[in-house]
């Protein structure tokens, strides 16, 4: 059973690059529709927040663990999001090392977004050394027991996938529809279209941190996935549900929750992805 996240940073803000973020983990002894707290499942290496003593990864939601106005306040995210991707690539049947340059890390988790960053010459090459803020050692340490404890619970990082809009193409989007929360709707069933591409499994649960009040979507998810036969769950305040079962079978279960971060450890470390990737952009801008 695969478990995705999806989140995004930069909406709100008047500088920087808008990103949205997927995340799957596969969990293979999970029942399909079975309800998985991976924060439980990997306790042994992953908290919800750092602590002065805490040797765990922290994921959760990215605001609250990056602090501006703190000395090295980016470390936090920074060992969450390349910890987790130096996980991952433990994994991979080709290891590689981590990201030296920021340039490597868009190149890894996003491709084709250093193409449009060098149009900007606050950007330019992104040759940001990394990792920025956190301790190196701490971090592969950290890394390490990550993925043992992965691998001891049947749980695999699939993808850690982004996606940057730069300051043009935002405005460019945003003066089409005249509504930036239709830009973040367009970015987001993108997202959902990587996982589904990118993933091929028979289901997929899907997790997506709702911005702003809309609570309908299924003409959406419908443009999305036009042959699919769709089930709705709920549609309220808090949280709406559906099931979208293609002609081939495959199945995708899809949640848009508020604060999702604070509920699905993929949304906690999409957010954390996204959020890492404006921030480096920033430090440059800055």
């Amino acid at each position: 059973m695969l478990y995705c996240g999806i989140d995004e940073a930069g909406l709100g803000p008047i500088l920087g690059p808008l990103v949205t973020s997927a995340v799957a983990f596969r969990v293979t002894d999970a029942a399909p529709g079975e309800d998985v707290n991976l924060w439980d499942r990997l306790r042994d290496a992953v908290a919800e927040k750092p602590g002065r003593k805490e040797s765990r990864i922290a994921i959760g939601d990215s605001k609250k663990l990056f602090k501006r106005k703190v000395k090295n306040g980016l470390a936090p995210l920074e060992r969450g999001v390349l910890g987790s991707l130096l996980a991952k690539i433990a994994t991979d049947p080709s290891p590689s090392d981590l990201p030296a340059t920021l340039a490597d890390l868009l190149n890894t988790v996003a491709p084709g977004s250093m193409e449009f960053a060098r149009t900007y010459p606050w950007y330019g090459e992104c040759n940001l050394p990394l990792p920025h803020a956190a301790d190196t050692m701490g971090m592969e340490l950290a890394a390490n027991a990550l993925r043992v404890s992965m691998r001891q619970r049947g749980v695999e990082l699939l993808l850690m996938r982004a996606e940057p809009i730069f300051t043009r193409e935002f405005n460019r989007r945003v003066a089409i529809t005249d509504n930036k929360a239709a830009v973040t709707t367009e970015l987001t069933t993108r997202r959902i279209l990587d996982l589904y591409t990118a993933l091929p499994y028979p289901h997929l649960n899907i997790t997506v941190d709702r911005q702003g009040g809309r609570t309908h979507y299924r003409e959406i998810l419908q443009r999305v996935f036009m042959d699919a036969s769709m089930k709705v769950h709920g549609e309220a305040d808090e949280q709406s549900s559906y099931t979208l079962t293609n002609p081939d079978g495959r199945i995708v279960d899809i949640t848009f929750r508020t604060k999702a971060e604070n509920h699905s450890l993929p949304v906690a470390l999409a957010s954390m992805l996204s959020k890492y990737l404006r921030e480096l952009c920033m430090e440059l801008f800055n």
